[in-house]
């Protein structure tokens, strides 16, 4: 059946959305990170695009589609500080759900236990297809579940955070390789230190001076 067939309405595509976000480990502008709840792959998610018009991923625009790469990244880098898998799988399929949406499935060589005393999860299938019948009507406790969210919501805000603290460094390489090809002993240290006063960065100044003394000797 195509999907021309299968088009949902709005209402049903914001009646699913609000159903998915009750499992929402990360929010963005243009797309929610849900907590998948087959976590037979534990920490697999989902990355749903909120427009309505976004029945594929041919249907993204250039923003969505930047926005979706950054998303993957954080999520794995998630993952990475967290559940470390072996390996990660991504996919955007569409077969039975009508809307624009990309898998994120975390795979593990050896078992994984989530909170103390809490469940294991192990990858029978570690090495083949994640798509299997056993992985997709595997049940997780409540429990754990909600352990696994929380893990993931504090680490994707965390990644996130990271991500968005200001790099000061490149700005001032930058400046002192334009100073350093003036030449001049003199302007070099005035440069250099009317650039500190501004950026209020002190660590590089004594790395910078040894170079341009170096270059200027």
């Amino acid at each position: 059946m195509g999907t021309e067939n299968k088009r949902w309405s709005m209402q049903q595509h914001e009646n699913f959305t609000k159903k998915l976000r009750k499992n929402m480990v990360a929010d963005y502008k243009h797309w929610a990170v849900i907590l998948n709840i087959q976590q037979y792959y534990v920490g697999r998610t989902l990355v749903w695009a909120k427009r309505y018009e976004a029945h594929s991923e041919f249907d993204l625009t250039d923003e969505e589609i930047e926005e979706v790469l950054r998303i993957k990244r954080d999520v794995k880098a998630a993952l990475d500080a967290t559940l470390k898998p072996d390996m990660i799988n991504t996919a955007f399929l569409g077969n039975e759900v009508d809307h624009c949406h990309c898998h994120i499935i975390p795979r593990y060589h050896q078992v994984r236990k989530v909170l103390a005393g809490g469940d294991v999860f192990q990858d029978q299938f570690f090495g083949k297809h994640w798509y299997q019948d056993s992985a997709k009507y595997f049940k997780t406790r409540q429990r754990p579940f909600e352990g696994v969210k929380a893990i993931l919501t504090t680490a994707i805000a965390n990644v996130r955070k990271q991500r968005k603290r200001p790099l000061t460094t490149p700005k001032f390489t930058s400046a002192a390789i334009e100073v350093v090809r003036n030449d001049a002993q003199a302007l070099v240290q005035v440069r250099v230190r009317d650039f500190v006063e501004k950026t209020k960065t002190w660590h590089m100044v004594s790395v910078i001076m040894e170079s341009v003394e170096t270059n200027s000797g």
